[in-house]
Order: structure tokens, then sequence, then C-alpha cells
């Protein structure tokens, strides 16, 4: 993926102590519910769950490689670097009348 391959070139790649890596942020997000979603045929973009998450050709199974070769990248980052970690649940976007979602936007922004 675009992620995987902006992820392997511009962090793991860098040598010794660049100054770019200790300016780089991460932002990992989580999504409850994610893996057990099913999408409806149609779904609007930016709410179907293969843009979210690796899977198979089928469009509904999880790729379970992929996420452990995901996860092993992540293991293999300089720990300099800034992590935002937030784990959210699944749903139709980002409502900011939502406290729970306000307090996300707000703490990514302060990072």
């Amino acid at each position: 993926s675009v992620t995987e391959e902006e992820f392997t070139r511009g962090l793991l790649q860098l040598g010794g102590e660049s100054r770019a890596k200790k300016r780089a942020l991460v932002i990992k997000r989580q999504f409850e519910g994610l893996e057990e979603a099913t999408d409806v045929p149609g779904e609007a973009e930016g709410r179907r769950k293969g843009e979210f998450i690796d899977v198979l050709e089928d469009k509904w199974s999880v790729d379970t490689e992929a996420q452990q070769l995901l996860k092993a990248q992540i293991g293999m980052a300089p720990r300099e670097l800034v992590v935002f970690d937030r784990t959210l649940k699944w749903g139709p976007g980002i409502d900011v009348g939502m406290v729970e979602h306000e307090r996300y936007l707000k703490d990514m922004a302060d990072c």
C-alpha cells in the first residue's frame, strides 16, 4: 500500500540520527469493530472497510498476513518518533458533535 511504502522509505530507511526522523509523527488509528464490519454494496467512499484495513480479493476477509507485516513494521519504528495512538469505534466517520471525536481531533492537533 502507499502508506506502507511511505512508512518504509520515510522512516525505516533514514540513516542514523536524521532530523527528519525526529520530526516525524506517526498516526496509529485502530477501529474497534472494523474487522467484523461488513460493507453494504454501493457504500459511500470513506465508509468502506477495505479503505481502512487490508482485505483479500473477496473484499470482505481481513488479510491477516498483511496485518502481521504491519505490526512487525510498527515494531521497527525508531523510538524517538512521536506516535499518536488512538482507538475509535468503527462507525460513520468523524462527528465533531460527539465529545469522543472532538477530543480525538484536539489531541491529534496538539501532537
